[in-house]
């Protein structure tokens, strides 16, 4: 059994909202979803570069992207062990990405 860490971004409110609104939210769910893909691959340590290469991102429909890592250490990597102590990427991440989607949400309604 696979232990993935998953981060989706699912914007279920947004579909109600004007098409013009629809479509500038959708522009910016991707666009973060991209970049909290890039800012995982620049958090994740590296060895040999599994878990880097292991993100992965897609389009899961209007208003929701989904970025994930599948590499199976990466929550052992991510929160650590009784062994090893957690060296957080994700969470770092989420965080650099963060205050740049809140920003891009506020555009959607001007």
């Amino acid at each position: 059994m696979s232990d993935n860490v998953k981060i989706s971004l699912d914007t279920k409110a947004l579909d109600a909202l004007p098409k013009r609104v629809r479509g500038r939210a959708s522009d910016a769910v991707q666009r973060t979803r991209h970049k909290l893909a890039v800012a995982i691959r620049a958090h994740a340590p590296v060895d040999a570069g599994e878990l880097r290469d292991s993100v992965e991102e897609y389009d899961a429909g209007p208003s929701k992207g989904v970025v994930w890592v599948d590499a199976e250490h990466g929550i052992h990597v991510e929160y650590g062990t009784s062994r090893m102590a957690a060296s957080p990427f994700i969470r770092p991440a989420v965080k650099a990405v963060k205050a740049g989607f809140e920003a891009e949400a506020k555009k959607v309604f001007e």
